[in-house]
């Protein structure tokens, strides 16, 4: 396995909000910024735009500009790391039962 690219995807998803991001895009086709915003209202849509770029540049999610606004959706990789990496957070809540 490639470790360096590994390395930086585990870093990027490790923020927080990257994280909630993810979880957003898991669960609908696509988001815009702004639409982003409504659901986190604690990051700034320049914020949350950084957070975007940084996923983008892992692979995670692409984008599409259209007119004003960019749409973003998780890519295959990004939709196979979602899915697993959120999992492990399901898995362990029926590990304490």
């Amino acid at each position: 396995p490639d470790i360096t690219s590994l390395a930086s995807i585990l870093k990027t998803i490790s923020e927080p909000n990257r994280l909630r991001i993810l979880g957003l895009l898991q669960n609908s086709e696509e988001h815009c910024v702004c639409e982003f915003s409504e659901h986190m209202k604690d990051v700034s849509q320049s914020l949350l735009s950084h957070h975007l770029a940084d996923l983008r540049d892992t692979g995670l999610v692409e984008s599409e500009k259209r007119g004003l606004r960019v749409y973003y959706k998780l890519t295959e990789k990004g939709s196979n790391i979602t899915n697993n990496v959120l999992s492990l957070t399901i898995n362990e809540g029926e590990n304490e039962n």
